[in-house]
């Protein structure tokens, strides 16, 4: 499997106001897909907010029904409801800030999402602290927001006949929020309690372990969730004012330039710009007076003016800090206790910035090459082996794995028992696999088989929700990714750039010294929270373990350390040497056979011809496969 999943020109801070110059926007219309019935329009407000405006010809009034499901994120503000309009295909709108949990203060962690869940606590125009999710409820809309490592991201739907109305109370987050010390209380008590629901999610608790991990100075190593500790114990002992902060953080980075927006609904292109107009144009778009506060300093991110395509915005980037992932100096393994009972190994590399190299995809070659699960791949052998159950490579598109700061490629692979006690020789494959990928040199055919895959996916891609589009187009928008607004629609699917210098740079980089290591198993115990009685239907698979155990895969003797924020225990230690050098003889391509690992075979059914054909089945002509475990099936000539 391939986990799905940035940089611009820079200028010195400097206070300026944006003009109008070289801001006409692409025809982005003229890159939809063919069978795309939506209409679309770019535009840029006298403000400097770029939104793309979509005209949906099937969002209207019906009486049918529809059931709302609720996606929350990773740090969310989530509201829902039913009404007379059920089964209304929605309106949506979403709105994206260019600035996320990377701009903490470091006396105020958690603040970009504490900001994130201010907002929705009522405005100057609209005081009430329910107006907006009451009205949203009522007309059977849901909204939401999530908070990123570099970006805020805000959206809600609404059936059609109400999303003007919407858009008003929605667009006044953005220009004149309250932010109320009586709400503030309130809101602080639901960040708690996100983060002691989210301290029972096993991929969370292993982020901010490798948060915690990281370097002190980078950014990475900020506690992005927030909590009552970080977001009013810590900040009162210092005597800082948190509502001020608030204030700030909003008076400083809620800008336009700052911000994308999407609008999706019935009316037409002209309507839905009127609008866009008419509530989004207040939002303030000059530079706010330099403010000497921490809050806005920690740290010296780089403020970046321009796209990549030239085009007026802010953002700021990160890339100065470089890498999260402290190099250590001999291989470790990070073992720690799960909540679940689960057995994963997680091996991660650190790479520059990829998201700017999208129409090539090179870290997409690399994750499809060890991620597949064909005959010789490594998924079937360690599946053979009775070692592994599911494997994934590639770049997670979360903000803690790829960004202006770097990228994170990893490799997670789902352990049995005896793929834990085995987990050296897991490793040692997967170097083998990589050294023959190397070997065999980047292969064209292969990125040309993705390519027409994509392509076909974008033809014929399947009907989004309203606000997965909306998501999915702000996510492209983002200035810090590098998108020029001409493959804003066809990002996900273009690799019309064949770079295999791109490739070979990736996997230069993937090597056992350069590799972090990360355990999480429930034969090392479980985490304190967890049914004690589970605990023990786990140790009673330990002899099977002890039978053939690598080096650090049993249950360690010694006193864990402790995850700060978390809590999570895990050990540090040192790879033995002689593992080590097994790693980097597989890697180099010596030592032991490279066992039934084989490159994907060619994939011969992929379509690429999808103009219509006359005639009837007898009519056509027929070749016969002459090789491979295809051989013998008669096929289209």
């Amino acid at each position: 499997a391939i986990l799905t999943r940035f940089m611009g020109r820079s200028t010195k801070r400097s206070k300026l106001k944006f003009g109008m110059e070289n801001s006409s926007c692409f025809d982005v219309d003229t890159t939809k897909s063919i069978n795309d019935r939506k209409s679309y329009r770019l535009i840029r407000l006298e403000n400097n907010l770029r939104c793309m405006l979509v005209h949906d010809p099937e969002s209207f009034e019906d009486d049918g029904s529809d059931d709302e499901s609720d996606e929350s994120s990773d740090q969310s503000h989530a509201s829902s409801g039913e009404d007379e309009n059920e089964g209304v295909k929605k309106s949506a709108c979403a709105l994206a800030v260019g600035v996320g949990s990377f701009s903490d203060p470091k006396h105020c962690q958690g603040l970009a999402h504490y900001l994130e869940h201010m907002l929705f606590m009522g405005s100057t125009k609209f005081p009430g602290e329910n107006d907006y999710g009451a009205f949203i409820s009522k007309h059977g809309g849901f909204s939401n927001a999530y908070t990123e490592a570099e970006c805020t991201v805000y959206y809600f739907t609404i059936s059609p006949s109400h999303f003007e109305k919407a858009l008003d109370l929605f667009s006044q987050f953005f220009i004149s929020p309250l932010m109320n010390e009586d709400s503030s209380e309130r809101e602080l008590n639901a960040i708690e309690s996100e983060f002691k629901l989210h301290k029972n999610n096993d991929n969370f608790r292993l982020q901010q372990l490798r948060c915690q991990d990281s370097d002190p100075n980078h950014p990475y190593h900020n506690f992005s969730w927030g909590n009552i500790e970080s977001l009013k114990k810590v900040p009162e002992a210092e005597g800082i004012d948190v509502r001020n902060e608030l204030l700030r953080f909003h008076r400083r980075h809620y800008r336009a330039p700052s911000m994308q927006l999407v609008i999706i609904g019935s009316d037409s292109l002209d309507e839905l710009e009127s609008q866009a107009k008419k509530y989004f144009i207040e939002i303030k778009d000059d530079d706010p007076i330099d403010d000497p506060s921490p809050a806005n300093s920690y740290f010296g991110h780089e403020v970046i003016n321009l796209t990549a395509d030239s085009k007026p915005c802010r953002y700021y980037s990160f890339k100065e800090f470089g890498s999260p992932l402290q190099r250590e100096e001999k291989p470790c393994l990070n073992r720690s206790r799960p909540i679940g009972d689960r057995h994963r190994l997680c091996i991660a590399w650190s790479l520059p910035p990829q998201s700017k190299h999208y129409r090539s995809k090179a870290e997409s070659y690399v994750a499809h090459m060890i991620g597949h699960e064909g005959k010789g791949s490594l998924l079937s052998l360690l599946r053979e082996k009775h070692w592994a159950t599911e494997l994934c490579a590639g770049i997670d598109g979360s903000g803690h794995s790829s960004g202006t700061y770097g990228s994170l490629f990893e490799v997670k692979i789902s352990l049995t028992k005896r793929g834990v006690s085995a987990w050296t020789e897991v490793v040692r494959h997967l170097f083998q696999l990589i050294c023959m990928i190397k070997r065999e040199g980047v292969l064209e055919w292969i990125h040309n088989e993705m390519r027409d895959i994509a392509e076909a996916e974008f033809r014929f891609q399947e009907e989004k929700e309203p606000e997965d589009l909306a998501d999915e187009l702000l996510c492209n928008m983002m200035p810090y990714l590098g998108v020029n607004e001409e493959h804003i629609l066809v990002k996900p699917f273009i690799m019309d750039e064949w770079k295999p210098d791109l490739v070979r740079d990736i996997l230069d980089e993937l090597t056992p010294s350069l590799a972090r290591y990360d355990m999480q198993s429930s034969i090392f115990g479980r985490a304190p929270d967890c049914n004690e009685s589970e605990v023990q239907d786990q140790n009673a698979g330990k002899k099977e373990v002890e039978d053939m155990a690598s080096p650090l895969s049993e249950k360690p003797t010694a006193e864990p350390f402790l995850e700060k924020r978390f809590g999570v225990e895990f050990w540090k230690d040192e790879v033995p040497k002689e593992i080590v050098g097994a790693w980097e003889a597989a890697f180099e391509g010596r030592g032991a056979k490279m066992n039934s690992l084989t490159l994907p075979e060619k994939n011969i059914f992929i379509p690429t011809d999808f103009s219509m054909r006359s005639g009837c089945l007898q009519c056509l002509s027929f070749k016969t496969i002459e090789e491979g475990h295809l051989m013998g099936i008669k096929v289209p000539a």
